[in-house]
């Protein structure tokens, strides 16, 4: 072999080495896009739509705050208190309409309801007023 042709031979290995890594760095690129496309896929998207019966709101407690729900017989939402007691309450059902107010041991207060001919409707109401230096107390009462 003569000196040029070595120094050909050695360009040409020169070049292949340089092509080399020039493939093997486009491959790294092409597996890192790749890795990249795969893990954007496998992101779980919120659906648009949530069909359920019953869905339970809870604090950071894990204590029941409300339900959203749905049967046959009736549809509404009640939302508990601090104590865990109903606290309002608002329902549909074939017959009639209603929202329930009660106090913090989850006794009714206050009620609306109608039917659905809106013929029909009843309001409890109940008043109450204290006055200390007298003890006086009014209550009354409508049905």
């Amino acid at each position: 072999m003569t000196d040029n042709t070595f120094f050909t031979v050695e360009q040409r290995l020169q070049k292949l080495e340089s092509s080399n890594g020039v493939l093997k760095a486009a491959l790294a690129v092409c597996v890192l896009v790749a890795v990249a496309v795969v893990t954007l896929g496998a992101t779980s998207v919120a659906p648009k739509v949530l069909d359920v019966q019953k869905l339970i709101l809870h604090d950071e407690a894990d204590n029941e705050r409300g339900q959203l729900f749905a049967t046959d017989k009736a549809w509404g939402l009640v939302l508990f208190n601090k104590g865990g007691t109903k606290a309002v309450s608002l329902f549909v059902a074939p017959e009639a309409n209603g929202f329930f107010l009660s106090d913090r041991n989850g006794n009714v207060r206050q009620v609306l309801t109608s039917d659905l001919n809106e013929t029909n409707w009843s309001v409890l109401v109940q008043v109450q007023i204290k006055r200390n230096l007298n003890s006086v107390i009014m209550r009354k009462e409508l049905q």
